[in-house]
């Protein structure tokens, strides 16, 4: 093991110790985050865990594996003095850490005997948070490797990898929601309604825009909620920000729109996606619907922000 005890980092997002911690020991999703600030990676089955860390400026990097509901534990402890996090299904190591002042959190997840593995490895060049990571991926585990990791093996083992690792789940879109833009020649607001979820994924999406002296206009289409396989989209920035230099988002979360029920003759069709957002909610990427945009960024789309 090669973890040694370290001064402390300081700031709010490192010397944290996140006290949700293991208490979800059963969930199968394993979720993923970025901490941008010390390049900690951070694993939790716990989803108000995740959603509360992407509120302080986490990155949520999607679901990293599906863990088995029962198999060997895997532990997760906490060091006060760098504000790392560790997880080990070797009870050695974790009483060795205990020793050494690392905080016990408890059983974060399970691991099958065998099965899928995560791989694990150590960054010899991090201090403080983050000299850990560990991948189902053996591309990303390859890539670390090139870059001056060292390889530990496999941690544990994962029951499966996700299907749909970037999914927005079914149960945030029950209700009305409303998203915001503050860009020129798009609709204001997009609303979207969906109140018989589970049982159906139709709904309605209303494209709402108002005039300069007031007037509003809207136009509701039926719409229909599904998961897709992972799409790697282009996304101007929030107009308004100081870079509009397009970034990537993946998603899996699709809108389609289907018939339209009311509004005027202009066409606002074309496919939308709904992602996790690094503020904590849930974002509208939509089709550039002002068009305005030179030729190599025609494929580029907006995104709408919780209202």
């Amino acid at each position: 093991m090669k973890k040694t005890i370290l001064l402390s980092l300081g700031g709010a997002l490192l010397g944290m110790s996140l006290l949700a911690a293991a208490q979800d020991a059963n969930a199968a999703e394993m979720y993923r985050l970025y901490n941008p600030n010390s390049s900690e990676h951070f694993y939790t089955g716990n989803r108000g865990e995740s959603d509360h860390l992407r509120s302080l400026g986490w990155q949520y990097e999607g679901i990293g594996w599906i863990a088995p509901e029962d198999g060997l534990p895997v532990h997760r402890l906490y060091n006060p003095n760098t504000g790392d996090h560790h997880y080990t299904v070797d009870e050695g190591e974790h009483d060795f850490l205990i020793s050494k002042g690392w905080r016990a959190e408890g059983i974060s997840w399970h691991s099958q005997n065998a099965g899928l593995p995560v791989y694990r490895l150590y960054n010899p060049n991090q201090l403080g948070a983050g000299t850990h990571h560990y991948t189902l991926s053996e591309g990303e585990r390859d890539s670390l490797i090139k870059l001056g990791w060292s390889s530990e093996g496999i941690g544990w083992f994962a029951e499966s990898s996700p299907q749909y690792p970037y999914a927005v789940a079914l149960n945030d879109f029950v209700g009305t929601k409303t998203f915001a833009s503050n860009g020129m020649n798009v609709p204001n607001e997009i609303k979207w309604e969906f109140n018989a979820l589970p049982s159906s994924t139709e709904g309605t999406l209303s494209f709402i825009s108002r005039g300069p002296n007031g007037a509003q206009s809207q136009t509701v289409y039926r719409a229909n909620v599904r998961q897709v396989a992972t799409k790697n989209l282009r996304v101007f920035p929030v107009i308004g920000s100081n870079n509009q230099t397009p970034h990537q988002v993946s998603v899996n979360t699709q809108l389609q729109l289907g018939e339209k029920i009311s509004g005027d003759s202009r066409d606002l069709t074309g496919d939308l996606y709904a992602y996790y957002n690094n503020q904590g909610g849930i974002s509208l990427i939509t089709p550039n619907y002002a068009g305005n945009v030179p030729e190599d960024q025609r494929d580029v789309m907006l995104e709408y922000l919780p209202n």
